[in-house]
């Protein structure tokens, strides 16, 4: 049994190096960050396990990799680089590592709401360029949050707001119960919310859920959170409630396009805060990750 690991960035190739064990499955690390779809067949080189970190691996690139039998993907969102589906046609089993950056991703989500309140990113902007902007805030303490979707993120998400005095509502495919946390309907989240944050996974159901309407009826000023995946909102009906002020502010730090183009709309925009698809990235996730990357490979080497 053999892995190797396609598309190391070095902090996680160092971490990979460390965490291994006697007697763990043979694993090779490729240090290229920036390896393309089209040169991963060379890459895998006939390895069963292939641990991806951010590189697509296309249907018709996954056959070419004779004797592919399993994928570890670091994260949840394999969805935005690969079809799971077609790939268990082929006989290739992709697996996923959840609740390893929760806390990482909730603190970047609350950093962006609280910016997002606050204009920082905009005043800093404006005071670089010579401009003293001082306009006024949100006050968030008394005020309401809405999550949509429900997980772990989320649920650190609403234990951080409450803490800071913020009202919590969260709506959720599937029953849940959390101390602190008023679970309601879809609608009435939209409409009560001062802030929504999103925490979808990305399916086909989910795509664009954040519709043009839906994004019509939310609360006039609300802040948009958006930490989860790009293309869960319609992009041009956001666009345009950022620009009629209907969202007052966008906090995003996933894109449809990434990375984010030169010449995005997004980039033009006062109202929107941007970070690089990097709520996830702290020391301690990426530890988190890594540990669990391996217990997959430790698995699927003993079930073999």
């Amino acid at each position: 049994m053999r892995g190797v690991f396609v598309d190391a960035n070095e902090s996680l190739a160092v971490i990979f190096e460390r965490l291994e064990r006697p007697g763990d499955p043979e694993v090779r690390i490729h240090r290229d960050p920036d390896v393309m779809p089209d040169q991963l067949p060379g890459v895998i080189d006939g390895a069963d396990i292939a641990i991806v970190d951010h590189t697509a691996l296309p249907t018709e690139i996954a056959r070419k990799c004779v004797g592919l039998k399993h994928v570890v993907f670091l994260g949840t969102g394999a969805r935005s680089y690969m079809n799971p589906e077609e790939l268990a046609e082929l006989g290739v089993a992709v697996h996923l590592i959840r609740g390893y950056g929760d806390t990482a991703v909730a603190e970047s989500t609350i950093a962006l709401m609280w910016a997002a309140a606050r204009g920082i990113a905009q005043m800093d902007r404006e005071m670089r360029a010579g401009n003293w902007l001082r306009e006024d805030g949100m006050q968030l303490t008394g005020k309401t949050l809405g999550l949509i979707g429900f997980g772990g993120i989320a649920a650190e998400v609403a234990r951080i707001a409450s803490g800071s005095g913020m009202r919590v509502l969260a709506w959720n495919r599937s029953a849940r119960i959390c101390p602190g946390v008023e679970f309601v309907d879809l609608n009435t989240l939209l409409v009560a919310s001062h802030v929504i944050s999103l925490h979808l996974l990305l399916n086909d159901e989910t795509r664009g859920f954040l519709s043009r309407q839906r994004i019509a009826s939310m609360r006039p000023g609300v802040i948009l959170v958006n930490t989860a995946r790009g293309v869960l909102v319609d992009e041009a009906a956001m666009i345009d409630a950022l620009n009629s002020g209907h969202i007052r502010h966008a906090g995003l730090d996933v894109f449809n396009i990434e990375p984010l183009p030169l010449d995005d709309p997004l980039t033009k925009l006062p109202n929107v805060t941007l970070s690089a698809h990097s709520a996830f990235r702290t020391p301690e996730a990426s530890e988190n990750l890594i540990q669990a990357a391996w217990d997959h490979c430790r698995r699927i080497a003993n079930e073999a």
